[in-house]
């Protein structure tokens, strides 16, 4: 899990899933996807869902997490809010 530039705790998740949704046109669709794909779903449906990365790690990462964010809060993320001058810095 990227928690800003350099950074990177990891997340648990299951290799596989499957989905069942509609489609525009009202039509129930059913999607497999495993490896990256499947993460990528993961990801957006939690992004859906208003689950925060955070909230998938175990209480020692979630800590360590906390601790970072709060680190760069205080060092000022109005002065580099997205990173980039950071990442374009290196």
């Amino acid at each position: 899990m990227p928690l800003g530039p350099g950074t990177q705790l990891e997340i648990v998740r299951p290799n596989a899933v499957h989905l069942v949704g509609f489609d525009l046109d009202g039509n129930q669709i059913s999607i497999e996807a495993d490896e990256l794909e499947g993460r990528v779903f993961q990801h957006e449906i939690d992004h859906l869902n208003g689950v925060l990365l955070v909230e998938r790690l175990d209480e020692d990462q979630r800590r360590d997490a906390l601790k970072i964010l709060r680190a760069r809060t205080l060092d000022g993320p109005a002065a580099d809010p997205d990173g980039l001058t950071s990442i374009f810095s290196r």
